[in-house]
């Protein structure tokens, strides 16, 4: 998710307007780093989002 979410960060997929990523076992770690592309700005296309049934913990949730 490392590389992923700093791809994105960088531009890459700056068109998509679905991004589905469920079942993917992201974690912690990877949704912190997820969430920091996210936050720069990346995927301001997006309007469907699918993140379910991964290993991101409800203390990371509450955060995020």
């Amino acid at each position: 998710m490392q590389a992923f979410s700093t791809a994105l960060a960088s531009g890459a997929l700056a068109s998509v307007t679905t991004l589905r990523l469920y079942n993917n076992q992201i974690g912690d770690v990877g949704m912190r780093a997820f969430s920091t592309a996210l936050a720069g700005g990346a995927l301001a296309s997006v309007t469907t989002f699918t993140l379910h049934l991964n290993q991101i913990s409800d203390a990371v949730k509450k955060v995020l």
